[in-house]
């Protein structure tokens, strides 16, 4: 299971809510749709302010892919502040820490409205600079902050599942729907269901153990049982690699299990992460991915 410090690099990854000018249009409208969780809704008012104070340019391609993405996202983060009466009642903002729990937990920290929104005001009271810290994360106290921050508002229980700790979380067959699933697609012989597995499970659990050695088909297992998928120096999978090229094509073909394997294996900004993160298409860019749960039967 990632750590909490994972949250700065899924920042570049999955991004909220971009306006495409004061008009909501449909296109709009359903980057709202995709993105707002059960518990916020996105006032339009908000989206129409935000458009209006950064000129309507800052879109979820822009935030999500463009060339100066950073910067694009701290002038939409500082609208969304100056939109809102307080930090903690920007429904923007608030959907950023929701989807980010979400996305760094993969659903297994399940927050409501008010803490997401205590998470916003916490921010914003510990950092000099919030917009910067909840956009890019760059700073040097910013770790902290977010630490500070999350420990304020969250459970003993959730901060333990996104610290990684041992024990935290779903152990075994049994506990988890979602993981059952994928541990079921593992045993029968599927290659990417064991992997991501892998990259869901807690630190030391019986499914953790099930996607190591690929259910049983590896003595000695590679770091990963979907083949042909070399890491580079930072660990990350080359953007070459056949085995990711072999994991797009599926993903086209609507497997989706590839699909959400590429989005956490492709290279951040690349075009193979897109195809993965949207589904091939089937969601809009920014919206809260997982196309096995959002998508599957």
């Amino acid at each position: 299971m990632a750590l909490i410090g994972v949250l700065f690099a899924l920042r570049a990854w999955y991004l909220v809510l971009g306006s495409e000018g004061l008009i909501v249009n449909e296109a709009t409208q359903a980057q709202i749709d995709a993105i707002a969780t059960d518990e916020v809704e996105i006032d339009i008012r908000e989206v129409g302010c935000i458009g209006a104070r950064t000129d309507g340019s800052e879109t979820l391609n822009q935030m999500y892919n463009g060339p100066n993405a950073d910067e694009a996202r701290l002038l939409y983060y500082q609208a969304a502040l100056e939109c809102a009466p307080s930090p903690g009642q920007s429904g923007t903002l608030t959907a950023v820490v929701l989807v980010e729990l979400e996305l760094i937990s993969d659903g297994l920290v399940d927050v409501n409205h008010a803490v997401g929104s205590c998470i916003v005001d916490e921010l914003a009271l510990l950092s000099d600079d919030p917009a910067r810290t909840m956009a890019i994360g760059d700073g040097p106290d910013d770790r902290a902050i977010w630490d500070g921050a999350l420990e304020a508002c969250l459970r003993p229980q959730h901060l333990a599942i996104l610290r990684g700790e041992p024990g935290a979380g779903p152990q075994a067959y049994g506990d988890s729907e979602r993981l059952d699933r994928l541990e079921d697609d593992c045993r029968d012989g599927a290659d990417a269901a064991c992997d991501v597995l892998y990259l869901l499970s807690g630190t030391g659990s019986v499914y953790e153990d099930v996607a190591i050695s690929c259910a049983g088909r590896s003595d000695t297992p590679s770091e990963w049982c979907t083949p042909e998928l070399p890491t580079d120096s930072t660990g990350a999978v080359k953007s070459d690699a056949a085995g990711l090229v072999t994991l797009v094509a599926e993903c086209r073909d609507r497997d989706l299990t590839a699909c959400d394997l590429v989005a956490r294996l492709a290279p951040v900004g690349s075009r193979a992460a897109e195809i993965g993160r949207t589904c091939a298409g089937e969601l809009p860019v920014g919206a809260r991915p997982d196309c096995r749960t959002r998508l599957g039967p």
